[in-house]
């Protein structure tokens, strides 16, 4: 039962009144013109958060020598409270430090591996978490996703030196260019956190500022940020085979992110009022039906999995436009066209999601039977959203999910829908 207190506070701490995350509305997205992707120079902060104490004399040297260097050029770092909810939060090391202090903090913390083993791993770790290599290793997923999803309105811009700007650019001169706009994506901070106290084990966090800046008067049309959740593990696995699964999710943090930030700048509808008052205890977005096909049932994460009867379950879930909806925006939802919906499934690790094992877009109708098996004894996260035209544009909404959330999350995440496997 232990286990099960951390999913059961952020579940209660995300039906919190909040407020709705920031969206574009398609007049403003317009108005835009063709767009640019940047990164910012600047180092973001990393905290190493719920790291148990060292063992042995290879922890104590690799925790001390990256703390002497941070406290020697930054000052101590805070501990503090981030993430959903904040709720059984227990942040035992926060520091804020160069790319050298990521690989001591955390494999100072490590099982103390061989000396050619840690430093292999503090040489990889240097490498993925130096600041330049964090904030351009974002820009090129940002801009893969831009080219794929914008088409003619993205700019590749031919000077590499270009894409990296220094905090509050002047980009009027890029107005020459024929880009109207800069998508500005930065890595804000990356870190291990560990929910649930001193016994959890951490996963990787990473969180993106993302800002359009119009290049014609530098105003900010756009201004929000977009965290990552990886699947957890214990410190020992992330530092593993010279730390490769750490900078594999990094890696994934990368990619998932790059996706999340230009769907929800550029194509995610603004629909007012989600999960307001009233409505804080319903689902958020398309709701899920029960697996046998009546009703809706809404899950707190991590405390009930129910059991689908199939490796090849079918998940439904309700139809767009909902009643609300047409309700809220009836001339706009009258004109709606092309409806289709988009399902993911990722595996829960550790009370978290995990890898993405499925994935399917432009499904015709509300439902889905799942083609491939899925494992055996398993749980996962899963979740679903409509893509639709308006007026000849294509359009998204939001991700579903159990309640609304002040954090703009990538989906699936523990505020998901989730079922576990016979």
């Amino acid at each position: 039962m232990r286990r099960l207190v951390p999913a059961v506070s952020l579940a209660l701490a995300s039906a919190c009144a909040v407020t709705p995350p920031q969206t574009l509305d398609p007049a403003t997205r317009e108005s835009l013109g063709r767009i640019a992707v940047v990164a910012v120079d600047r180092p973001p902060k990393v905290e190493l958060a719920g790291i148990p104490s060292g063992k042995g004399s290879g922890a104590a040297s690799g925790a001390a020598e990256a703390g002497a260097q941070c406290l020697g050029s930054f000052g101590s770092g805070a501990a503090g409270c981030s993430g959903i909810g904040c709720a059984g939060v227990v942040l035992l090391i926060a520091v804020v430090c160069p790319a050298a202090a990521v690989a001591g903090g955390i494999m100072g913390a490590s099982t103390a591996p061989a000396s050619d083993t840690f430093d292999a791993g503090r040489a990889r770790l240097e490498q993925a978490a130096a600041p330049a290599a964090l904030q351009l290793g974002l820009r090129e997923q940002v801009a893969h996703w831009a080219r794929t999803e914008l088409g003619a309105r993205y700019v590749e811009l031919a000077d590499p030196a270009a894409r990296l700007a220094a905090p509050k650019a002047d980009y009027r001169a890029l107005g020459a260019l024929g880009v109207g706009c800069v998508l500005e994506a930065s890595v804000e901070d990356l870190r291990l956190e560990s929910i649930g106290g001193r016994g959890g084990d951490p996963s990787v966090v990473m969180t993106a500022r993302v800002r359009i800046v119009r290049t014609a008067d530098a105003s900010v049309a756009y201004d929000e940020a977009i965290r990552f959740y990886g699947g957890r593990r214990k410190l020992a696995d992330w530092v593993a085979d010279e730390a490769r699964p750490l900078q594999a999710d990094i890696e994934r943090a990368y990619a998932e992110l790059g996706r999340a930030i230009v769907e929800r700048a550029f194509f995610v509808y603004p629909f007012p009022g989600h999960a307001q008052g009233a409505e804080q205890l319903k689902p958020y977005g398309l709701a899920a039906r029960s697996y046998a096909g009546g009703g809706w049932r809404m899950f707190l994460p991590g405390t009930q999995w129910p059991k689908v009867d199939s490796l090849t379950p079918l998940l439904a879930w309700e139809p767009f436009p909902r009643a609300s909806d047409r309700a809220a925006k009836p001339a706009d939802m009258a004109r709606v066209a092309n409806v289709g919906y988009d399902l993911v499934i990722a595996r829960e690790q550790n009370l978290a999601a995990a890898r993405v094992v499925y994935r399917r877009e432009g499904l015709a109708t509300p439902e889905h039977r799942v083609e491939a098996p899925l494992e055996p004894g398993r749980r996962y996260l899963w979740t679903v959203r409509a893509r639709f035209e308006l007026d000849g544009r294509a359009y998204l909404t939001d991700w579903a999910r159990t309640g609304p959330s002040s954090e703009v999350l990538v989906a699936p995440s523990l505020v998901s829908y989730s079922f576990s496997t016979p």
